[in-house]
């Protein structure tokens, strides 16, 4: 979502509030000079395709890390917006870009791709595919 729809709608928020004789207070809208960037957090744990363990197994082990690092992600007052699991470790998010080296330091996160469009992250290799 754009700086401009975020505004938007914090207005129309708060406005909607004001109606209602309630006021919401200021820091429940994100602050209006922080970017905010849309970016695949890649994962450490291999994807049963890449795995030798037995399949189910290493199923498993990449929704366990995902359900992981996404509870630290919510922490840090990031979005999540989907997750990866059968071709690639990721999740994609909607995060202040300011919070780069704090998502890059939580355990199990190998990586931070941005992106202008959410399409899941390419195979390591052409033979993946």
């Amino acid at each position: 979502m754009s700086q401009r729809a975020l505004r938007r709608r914090a207005m129309l928020g708060a406005g909607c509030g004001l109606l209602a004789g309630l006021s919401q207070p200021a820091a429940s809208a994100p602050p209006a000079a922080e970017a905010w960037i849309e970016a695949w957090v890649e994962l450490s744990e291999p994807v049963a395709a890449a795995s030798s363990a037995p399949q189910a197994a290493a199923n498993q082990r990449v929704a366990d890390q995902q359900e992981r690092v996404g509870r630290a992600l919510a922490e840090l007052g990031v979005v999540e917006l989907a997750r990866v699991r059968h071709a690639r470790n990721a999740i994609a998010v909607r995060m202040p870009a300011g919070k780069r080296e704090q998502v890059l330091a939580i355990p199990g996160v190998v990586g931070l791709r941005t992106t202008r469009s959410l399409h899941p992250p390419r195979p390591s290799s052409a033979a993946s595919l």
